[in-house]
């Protein structure tokens, strides 16, 4: 179920702290979180449960969870089999 019209975006209070201490690196966490507007044409770090992912913020990117451009698993890759 999607977040009510009426409410605003939620945004975690460490993404603010981090934007007031001016860190060059804003490393989030918080990947229920939602983009927004103060973060167009940054590039911050998402956690994926293992490490950090680098995603610049564009204008397409406003309003998605930022766990939707963290990927937290790795796709398979097919074995290749010798031929005796």
């Amino acid at each position: 179920m999607s977040r009510s019209a009426w409410k605003n975006l939620f945004c975690s209070p460490r993404i603010n702290r981090s934007l007031l201490n001016d860190k060059k690196r804003i490393e989030i966490c918080s990947r229920q979180s939602s983009i927004p507007e103060f973060l167009l044409n940054k590039t911050v770090f998402i956690h994926n449960g293992k490490t950090f992912k680098k995603l610049l913020i564009t204008r397409d990117r406003l309003g998605f969870k930022f766990g939707e451009f963290a990927f937290t698993k790795i796709k398979a890759k097919a074995k290749e089999t010798k031929k005796k």
